[in-house]
């Protein structure tokens, strides 16, 4: 009895969105034996073409096939594959189907007729099993002993669609998008196999490229001190290259440029210029000051050298003519007699303030008080002795007669 070859169907509508990868090979009689690849353009799916020739032998073709080849049937069902033409009734039928999933048209044409679960007739699945313990394979003991190893009610996974792409996980640059499906269509049952695959798809998203911002350098070494003694100042760079900023990078934040102080030993220690003349006095008349002034110039001290030793001035006295001497001013009136009779004494008065001699100016000559015999109409002789005896007990004489100077 010949083997039954059987053809899945798939889905209505299907296009394919990205371009795939599937294997290729030519008029070979085990299509597990094909490993070479071939990726089909976006418009292309999976195909394997099946047919038993004169010889009763089993040739495979895989390669792709253009999707408006691929026909779709109005049965819904396992996404398999898109039958293009099958014929199930005899042996010799060919089987032409597509698949829109990686690599999966190594497995097509080889699918047991889904509503019948019969043992190869030319296979002795007891024998079999007992040698070569054919049952432990499930995927070659539904192909020829199905009822015998208990395989009627065993569902095989099927991947699903996949989902949409993702987004793009970085904003600029290369990044990765990924798209998922699982094995649900159908979901394994009964012990049948797994989906062959992964449930995980990549792929690479090239975005505007990622602005470069600038980073710095290494430092220069420093560089030398700007002067070779007292305080300079030393000098390094470095340069905003590492890497440079491009595509509308930011430059490198901060100086490119670093200073800091060096220190030598002094250069010039300073010594006095000559004095200057004296200034003028300060005072035209009399006494007054006069000073003189020297400068730390000659040479200057450098930023670390010694300043002059000692005074940069020097005051003194001056004495210059009188600016003026004393004059007297008018007498005073008389004072009261000191007696009423037998003679009294007046007296009156002058400053020497008409002007006031200056600092090295001359006093007044003469006295500055006058003393006048008054009220001489007698009383006792013994008054008139005791009045004069002090007048010259008092150092004063008498310039005309009644008249006395003190």
């Amino acid at each position: 009895m010949a083997r039954h070859a059987w053809c899945v169907l798939l889905l209505i509508g299907f296009q394919q969105a990205y371009a795939l990868e599937c294997y290729e090979c030519r008029n070979v009689t085990d299509a597990n034996t094909c490993n070479r690849t071939i990726t089909c353009p976006a418009n292309e799916s999976c195909f394997m073409g099946a047919s038993t020739l004169v010889s009763s032998e089993r040739m495979y073709t895989l390669s792709c096939k253009d999707n408006s080849q691929c026909h779709a049937h109005s049965v819904s069902g396992p996404l398999i594959g898109r039958s293009v033409h099958s014929s199930y009734t005899k042996r010799d039928a060919t089987c032409n189907e597509c698949c829109s999933s990686k690599l999966c048209n190594k497995a097509l044409c080889n699918h047991p007729r889904p509503t019948a679960c019969v043992d190869d007739p030319s296979v002795d699945c007891a024998k079999m099993d007992s040698i070569f313990n054919v049952c432990a394979d499930i995927h070659k003991a539904k192909l020829v002993c199905p009822r015998f190893c208990n395989l009627c009610n065993v569902v095989d996974g099927n991947w699903n669609w996949w989902s949409s792409w993702s987004g793009c996980d970085v904003t600029c640059g290369n990044g990765t998008q990924t798209r998922n499906r699982h094995c649900d269509d159908p979901v394994p049952q009964n012990g049948g196999l797994e989906c062959v695959g992964n449930d995980t798809d990549r792929h690479t998203c090239n975005l505007v490229p990622c602005p470069i911002h600038g980073g710095w350098n290494q430092w220069s070494p420093w560089g030398s001190c700007s002067l070779t003694c007292d305080v300079g100042m030393q000098r390094r760079d470095r340069s905003c290259d590492n890497p440079y900023p491009s595509l509308g990078g930011d430059h490198c934040f901060g100086s490119s440029r670093d200073d800091k102080i060096c220190y030598g030993p002094g250069c010039v220690d300073g010594n006095w210029s000559l004095w200057q003349p004296w200034t003028p006095c300060t005072a035209t008349c009399d006494v007054g000051r006069r000073s003189k002034r020297r400068l730390c110039n000659n040479p200057f001290p450098s930023l670390m050298g010694h300043y002059c030793d000692g005074p940069n001035e020097e005051t003194d006295t001056c004495y210059n003519i009188p600016c003026a001497d004393g004059g007297w001013s008018l007498w005073q009136n008389w004072s009261t007699c000191t007696a009423t009779c037998g003679g009294g004494l007046r007296t009156r008065e002058r400053m020497c303030n008409n002007p006031v001699p200056s600092l090295l100016g001359r006093y007044c000559d003469g006295s500055s008080q006058m003393i006048d015999l008054c009220n001489k109409a007698p009383c006792t002789g013994s008054d008139i002795q005791f009045v004069v005896g002090q007048l010259a007990k008092a150092n004063c004489y008498e310039k005309r007669e009644g008249l006395w100077m003190c």
